[in-house]
């Protein structure tokens, strides 16, 4: 036994003895940096909500919560594994449903080249006049007809409305999951 592990019972455990601390640190620090560099340098749309104030938000809540993870308690390590686990499946199903019911799929008539796009967006709940006097046209043919501009089809405020939602469920959903998967991982660093 070396005599280092005599004067010191928590160098027992770790491999860097009194550096312990300042190495977890600077992996958590890491581990923030990483998600803020991956924030800067994500394409455009890496997610649903595609770039707006509270992506960042929750990136650097997420980046914050990695600094202080490290340095908590047990008890709380666990309750925060199940606070995130429920939240993000709780808020991930809601989330999900809303998908379903909010996203308009359409595919567009061919270009000149024959090529075809697949647009995704999200549907408000108000119809512009340019739409309503069209009904009872099937919605695919009002887009077209729209020009494949969903802000020609519903009201751009129904639609920001409806965007809203949405964050409101996904921020949640990933915060969660993100909290739970790194406190996990400091329990069994």
């Amino acid at each position: 036994m070396n005599g280092y592990l005599l004067v010191s019972g928590s160098a027992a455990h770790n491999a860097y003895g009194p550096f312990q601390n300042i190495v977890d640190l600077i992996g958590w620090a890491i581990g923030a940096a990483g998600a803020l560099i991956a924030l800067a340098l994500a394409p455009k749309g890496w997610n649903p909500m595609r770039g707006g104030v509270l992506e960042v938000l929750s990136v650097l809540v997420i980046a914050a919560g990695l600094l202080l993870v490290g340095k908590a308690p047990t008890a709380l390590l666990y309750a925060l594994v199940a606070v995130g686990l429920v939240v993000a499946v709780g808020c991930g199903l809601k989330y999900s449903g809303l998908l379903g019911e909010l996203r308009f799929d359409i595919e567009t008539t061919p270009d000149p080249k024959g090529r075809v796009k697949k647009l995704c967006w999200i549907r408000g709940d108000d119809l512009t006049d340019e739409a309503k006097a069209k009904q009872p046209e099937p919605l695919e043919e009002i887009a077209k007809d729209a020009g494949y501009n969903p802000n020609r089809v519903w009201t751009p405020k129904s639609r920001n409305r409806n965007r809203h939602r949405l964050e409101l469920w996904y921020l949640p959903t990933v915060i969660g999951g993100a909290v739970a998967l790194v406190s996990a991982a400091t329990l069994f660093h």
